[in-house]
């Protein structure tokens, strides 16, 4: 079977779910899984769905970011993505051994960004690039290179880029601080993903690949 990999691609964001949650603290999602981690939004969400029916706004959105979870603060959505470029720039240090495996090892430049939208209207409100580079391996075909979720407590938004960085943003977007990771090996390209941990004032970073894995409190 041929499969052709587009250059650039384009995912289509649907939040009604989350404009309809209840009012109140309840209101927010602050990360994976939701408030408590639980997976359960208050609210009285529609039963069924179609391309115009109970769909209260729809935006395209450049790149992949199809397998990450947005957070929800207060009217402020957000959410991860990475952006491939037609750019080829030499072979980086991060590309070193690229592993065989399910899809195909990248060789342009992607840009990973958090996104920032309006959650009443669809508008966005920000995107910021925090990095550019070249991954060293490929992904799954139901996968991403951009499938971490953020995590915020209305005052920062953290956003985990696995083998691309740990980076903190301000809620209006502005980078407050950046940290690199150990570079993921993932057996048979299945991706990276893997959502932070916020409690209290610590934030927890897991990285469960190939070689050492590890466990990072900030």
């Amino acid at each position: 079977m041929n499969t052709t990999v587009p250059t650039k691609t384009f995912c289509t964001v649907i939040f009604s779910f989350l404009v309809g949650l209840s009012a109140g603290a309840a209101a927010n999602w602050p990360t994976w899984r939701g408030p408590n981690r639980m997976g359960i939004a208050e609210g009285n969400p529609p039963l069924t769905w179609s391309e115009e029916h109970n769909i209260q706004w729809k935006m395209p959105l450049e790149g992949d970011g199809s397998n990450s979870t947005p957070a929800v603060w207060g009217e402020k959505l957000f959410f991860q993505i990475a952006v491939e470029t037609d750019k080829t720039p030499p072979a980086s240090a991060e590309q070193a051994g690229p592993i065989a495996g399910r899809g195909r090892t990248p060789s342009s430049l992607y840009q990973f960004k958090v996104v920032c939208l309006d959650r009443t209207t669809g508008k966005t409100l920000w995107t910021t690039q925090v990095r550019e580079t070249v991954p060293h391996e490929g992904h799954h075909g139901d996968h991403g290179l951009a499938s971490y979720s953020p995590v915020t407590d209305g005052t920062a938004v953290w956003a985990n880029f696995g083998s691309r960085g740990l980076h903190c943003l301000t809620l209006d977007g502005q980078i407050k601080w950046q940290k690199d990771l150990p570079l993921m090996r993932i057996r048979g390209t299945f991706g990276e993903g893997n959502s932070p941990l916020l409690v209290e004032n610590k934030l927890i970073v897991v990285g469960d690949h190939e070689d050492q894995s590890y466990i990072i409190r900030l």
